[in-house]
């Protein structure tokens, strides 16, 4: 029998290259199959972007320079976030909190480009829509595989593909093209470029390659990406290379919780999160050293990061305090690599929660900047720190000189808590000066 489906499976095959239809037919229906079972999971996604600009000043404007400029890299981010993948949705969280809820990957980063689709809105839009025209362009060679390679062509009208301009995502039109297996017309690679940049958006162009493969889940295989890259060239003429991999996927565990009831609205009510006992208000300070150590070889936008509270903490109106030696709990939001003036990081944690015996205290804090480190930094920018730079600083942006970053639990420093809405208006001011 084994053999029997082999040789059927070879047939198919061979029809299949003489007769597009049939191919595009078994790839559409691979697809649909793949998505239909491999919902409900999740997957660590790992994402590094360079930033370039170019070596001469161009002036302001999309459109090919002639010749193009020589480019150089001045900064480099990174990021771990979790996407799951139910309901034909995708989700977002960053790494490790086993919550997702049905807001956009942006509102969870919320500065440089970011793009989601890759393991059911592009597939759902392209493979299963209506309207979606299909060029067949031959076969080709990757990795010693054979792949029937397509053209195709979406519509404004038929598609899904949305960019954000400002506050608001807009539907532009796309095409791109697909490379599907010849052994078993499952999708291996596909390429997704937007044909219209709407007015108002800095971007100038973008273009989007995953690579996918059969991965094993739960004792199935799933069709889900192993790589990509997103490339985006905005109106500075600042090319954006983000570079990612997917990795330690699996099906949802009972602690993980969905949410699609989500609103901003939820979020700032005075209703605490399950578990939480007590808010703590804006304008406290928190003297704590770091317990989880952060470097830029192994740590992340988007990791998980512990504290321990160092001296007690009364807060406005209560009869006790938060006692010394709590433990604290945040999240890195932001961690660049900058190489201009000279080599220097941007960190940015941002702590949550804290824990102490039996209570817990939900709250939003940010890094207090000191006198001593403006007198650190303002040598790296020539003796007058830029007005954009102190804002960050301001914001809660730790800025550390060096080639490297590595603090561990001897680092010791102050955060200050803040209001929900302000924490907002922070977010939203460090995106414009980002």
């Amino acid at each position: 029998m084994r053999l029997f489906n082999l040789l059927l499976l070879a047939a198919m095959a061979c029809a299949g290259a003489e007769d597009p239809e049939e191919i595009l037919r078994q790839v559409k229906k691979n697809v649909s199959e793949q998505i239909a079972k491999s919902a409900n999971y999740a997957c660590t996604e790992t994402l590094i972007r360079s930033y370039f600009r170019p070596i001469t000043a161009l002036s302001a404007a999309c459109g090919p320079a002639s010749p193009p400029p020589q480019r150089k890299q001045f900064a480099r981010d990174q990021l771990r976030l979790d996407v799951a993948v139910s309901k034909d949705a995708e989700l977002y969280s960053w790494h490790g909190e086993n919550q997702f809820s049905s807001n956009r990957i942006s509102d969870i980063v919320e500065t440089g480009p970011i793009s989601s689709g890759g393991f059911v809105g592009y597939l759902q839009n392209i493979f299963l829509g209506k309207g979606i025209e299909f060029t067949y362009t031959g076969t080709s060679s990757l990795n010693s595989k054979q792949l029937f390679n397509f053209d195709f062509v979406v519509s404004k009208e038929a598609s899904a593909y949305t960019i954000l301009v400002g506050t608001e995502y807009q539907v532009v039109p796309f095409h791109g093209s697909f490379g599907a297996s010849g052994g078993n017309f499952e999708l291996v690679t596909l390429k997704v470029v937007p044909d219209e940049i709407p007015f108002g958006s800095n971007m100038c162009s973008a273009e989007t390659e995953i690579h996918y493969q059969l991965a094993p889940i739960s004792g199935r295989d799933a069709l889900i990406p192993e790589s990509f890259q997103f490339t985006v060239d905005d109106d500075q003429h600042v090319d954006i290379v983000s570079r990612g991999q997917y990795q330690q996927c699996h099906e949802f565990r009972s602690e993980s919780t969905l949410r699609f009831d989500y609103s901003d609205a939820e979020s700032h009510s005075g209703v605490l999160p399950a578990g939480i006992t007590e808010r703590v208000p804006a304008g406290v300070t928190l003297h704590l050293a770091l317990t989880t150590p952060v470097n830029n070889d192994n740590s992340y936008a988007g990791d998980p990061v512990d504290a321990v509270l160092l001296a007690p903490v009364k807060l406005p109106g209560a009869s006790g305090e938060i006692p010394r030696g709590a433990r604290v709990h945040g999240v890195i939001t932001q961690f660049d690599s900058r190489l201009e003036p000279s080599e220097h990081f941007f960190l940015k944690i941002v702590f949550e929660r804290i824990t102490a015996a039996n209570k817990s205290y939900t709250l939003l804090a940010v890094h207090k900047p000191s006198g001593k480190e403006l007198d650190k930094i303002t040598p790296l920018f020539g003796g007058i720190v830029p007005k954009p730079v102190m804002i960050k600083l301001n914001e809660g942006m730790m800025i550390i000189p060096g080639k490297r970053l590595d603090l561990d639990q001897r680092f010791k420093g102050e955060w200050r808590t803040v209001a929900l809405a302000s924490a907002a208006q922070v977010d939203t001011e460090a995106q414009k000066n980002n």
